[in-house]
């Protein structure tokens, strides 16, 4: 991602099953450039890079790699330690 400002751009990768946050400001304009993997489609079809301007919301930009339909562990423990992966990567309750 890169923005009009003199912002440093943002690199990284989504795996399956991950939610990144990157904050950016409401309504602060950059450019998105995504690379999927073969078998992700993004609206292009499978594996066809993806670029878009965006503007920040609320939150930033949040990037949510978990799949669909969203799928819990059906083990407690899995389930509790997905959950709590989601809720720090989001920083859902800040200490």
């Amino acid at each position: 991602m890169t923005f009009d400002s003199d912002r440093q751009p943002e690199r990284g990768t989504v795996f399956f099953g991950d939610l990144r946050l990157i904050p950016i400001a409401l309504s602060e304009p950059a450019r998105l450039q995504l690379q999927p993997a073969k078998t992700v489609d993004l609206g292009e079809g499978k594996g066809a890079p993806v670029a878009r301007s965006i503007k920040g919301g609320v939150v930033g930009l949040l990037l949510d790699g978990r799949g669909r339909p969203l799928q819990l562990p059906a083990d407690s423990q899995a389930c509790v330690a997905a959950l709590m992966k989601w809720h720090q990567a989001v920083d859902l309750y800040p200490k």
